[in-house]
């Protein structure tokens, strides 16, 4: 592969990435709609998109780390930055610009999904409580 082809490889990649990660945003948002108002089903089939679309995600991610290695011959501290100076002109500037939105929606992301697992924490502790306290109720006296 030529270096133009792994730069073009790695830009598609990143544009792939950048639509998956506004869907993950958006399955995240649902998710935690559907635990918010206890409605499991809704919570399964989101979660099931979700653990889809992470796998294809991760799959990318690899091949990115394969690409990056493979455009800066080995560079063991290899870096977005160093490909960067790869790309020419108005190209760097966009891809760039690209990286920077995917880095975004990523932060997004882990914080929508330290939310939704905060509510199912706290969801599953007030459960726990409730039914600990129901174990009294029937206790011969």
């Amino acid at each position: 592969m030529t270096r133009n082809e792994g730069l073009v490889r790695l830009a598609r990649g990143i544009n792939a990435d950048l639509a998956d990660y506004e869907k993950l945003k958006n399955l995240l948002a649902a998710l935690f709609e559907a635990a918010l108002g206890h409605h499991a089903g809704k919570v399964g089939q989101a979660s099931e998109s979700i653990a889809r679309l992470a796998e294809t995600i991760e799959a990318r991610r690899c091949e990115r780390v394969e690409l990056v290695a493979d455009l800066l011959d080995g560079d063991p501290e290899a870096s977005m930055a160093k490909v960067f100076v790869l790309f020419n002109g108005a190209s760097r500037h966009h891809f760039e610009s690209w990286w920077l939105k995917l880095e975004s929606l990523v932060r997004e992301c882990k914080a929508a999904n330290a939310r939704v697992g905060q509510l199912m924490t706290t969801q599953h502790e007030i459960m726990n409580r409730v039914l600990d306290c129901e174990a009294d109720i029937y206790v011969p006296t």
